[in-house]
């Protein structure tokens, strides 16, 4: 009897096993790094994003008042991080590829536009704007080697470098239609802007609640594209914007918590699609060698990727410092990077992924229903008793530590925070390894901080850690509109 009751469960664990179907799963991690050298403030905070001509990753340091630089693709990434000091504060950062090495162009939020070689890193260059209260702020480049920026208030700079370095560059200002209300006009505040895939620039309008289109051919010829009123919905006060592998442009609402699509011809229908975590706001957007389109969440410690093919679902991935992201961009490693709003860091979305023979590959992993249950229970077997003793003991070090270190709060409760935060349990989404099981919990006390700058909201501190996907979303029914 004993041997037949043996087999029979035997042949059910193989049954299970072998039932079990390879399906794809988007798998990826987040790591953090310095985004300067010591000391570091818990205010400092981080701006735009780029690829430098020299494949290194370039960020605008704002509240440091430096650019700064990181090394992809090597061991020791944190030990690459170089800051180069600026007259005033930067927002945004584009590379610009030249026979000499090429530039790095950035804004300051005061008025001027700084060009740095990334061949002598020293050697910066800033120059005045024409119109000295209206700053440009974002930045993307075009093909013949000129730099378009917004002006965050009525208009978009174009600049075009001088031939010698040091040189300032000629600067032509482009007017955007402003919207009358009331006898007035409504600026439309130009935020993020794109060279998309017909050859023209896009730019969102943040307080118009438009796209914007300017012919690259005759930039005076400016189209703007409303996004629609939607019942019961905010304003969506769109802002990060990026082509997408379908050839649409893709762009965030960051106050209706939505994405929305807009095709660069014919009738130019916009479309919206939710799904994401309510009030996260999403900022800027990217695209990443995964064929998705990635997004940075202002006001929630998630980055954000959206799928440009039906049915459009959406996955969060949690920061693992609980930092809030703010700008991202593609990097030449194949990964996503991005700057943080405080604490000092920047990120990097770290797609895995096989490759052979020259062809892309993701990862498969088991993702059925009844092998990852099965899995996960007999895991608690021993998961479940281990971290439960494990979070008694560290209350009760947690009281030791604050006795004997004559009543140090924090440090009492860096310990409680390690032993009782943390996974309580095996799920079927750590067995598919969805979402990464931590045993010890994150001992860092947060606190909040103000940071100085005007695009930039309140924001949390965090340890650098690493972590995995929690949620994937389809749209919310009726989320999805058309003109």
């Amino acid at each position: 009897m004993t041997i037949q009751y043996s087999r029979v469960v035997v042949a059910g664990v193989l049954f299970v096993l072998m039932a079990a179907r390879q399906a794809p799963a988007q798998m990826i991690q987040i790591d953090e790094f310095p985004a300067s050298p010591p000391p570091i403030g818990p205010n400092d905070a981080g701006g735009g994003i780029t690829v430098g001509p020299d494949k290194n990753i370039w960020f605008a340091n704002y509240s440091r008042q430096s650019i700064g630089r990181i090394t992809p693709d090597v061991g020791n990434i944190a030990a690459t991080v170089v800051e180069f000091p600026t007259s005033k504060r930067p927002l945004d950062v584009v590379g610009v590829p030249g026979t000499s090495g090429g530039v790095v162009w950035f804004t300051e939020l005061e008025d001027k536009i700084g060009e740095i070689v990334p061949a002598a890193p020293n050697a910066i260059s800033e120059s005045p704007l024409l119109t000295p209260f209206w700053p440009a702020s974002w930045l993307c480049t075009t093909p013949n080697g000129d730099v378009w920026a917004t002006d965050t208030y009525n208009g978009i700079y174009q600049i075009t470098p001088a031939p010698t370095f040091g040189t300032p560059p000629t600067v032509t200002s482009y007017t955007v239609p402003s919207i009358p209300v009331g006898g007035l006009l409504l600026l439309p505040a130009p935020t993020k802007i794109t060279l998309g895939p017909d050859g023209n620039l896009w730019f969102t309008e943040e307080a118009a609640d438009r796209i914007g289109r300017a012919l690259l051919t005759n930039p005076n010829q400016i189209n703007t594209f409303p996004i629609p009123p939607a019942p019961g919905l905010p304003a969506a006060n769109p802002d990060g914007i990026t082509t997408g592998p379908d050839g649409n442009l893709w762009f965030t609402e960051q106050q209706r918590d939505m994405i929305g699509r807009i095709t660069p011809s014919g009738s130019n229908a916009i479309k919206e699609f939710g799904g994401l975590t309510p009030g996260s706001e999403p900022f800027d957007m990217a695209a990443g060698s995964d064929g998705g389109l990635w997004f940075t969440e202002v006001n929630a410690s998630y980055i954000g990727r959206i799928d440009p093919n039906p049915p459009n679902a959406v996955t969060e991935y949690p920061i693992p410092s609980g930092g809030k992201a703010l700008d991202i961009v593609g990097g030449p490693d194949g990964n996503l990077w991005f700057t943080e709003q405080s604490g000092d860091r920047v990120g990097r979305v770290r797609l895995k992924f096989l490759v052979e023979h020259g062809r892309r590959q993701r990862i498969f992993v088991p993702n059925n229903y009844v092998y990852p249950h099965f899995a996960s229970i007999l895991g608690d077997l021993v998961y479940v008793p281990a971290k439960t003793t494990f979070a008694v003991l560290g209350m009760v070090a947690s009281g030791v530590t604050y006795l004997a270190t004559i009543g140090n709060g924090a440090a009492a409760e860096a310990v409680w925070n390690a032993s009782t935060r943390g996974d309580y349990a095996i799920t079927p989404d750590m067995i598919r390894r969805n979402i990464t099981p931590r045993f010890v919990g994150s001992s860092f006390v947060a606190t909040s901080q103000t940071v100085d700058a005007r695009f930039l909201p309140l924001v949390s501190r965090g340890p650098l850690v690493v972590a995995a996907p929690v949620a994937i979303r389809a749209p919310k029914k009726g989320a999805k509109r058309g003109r």
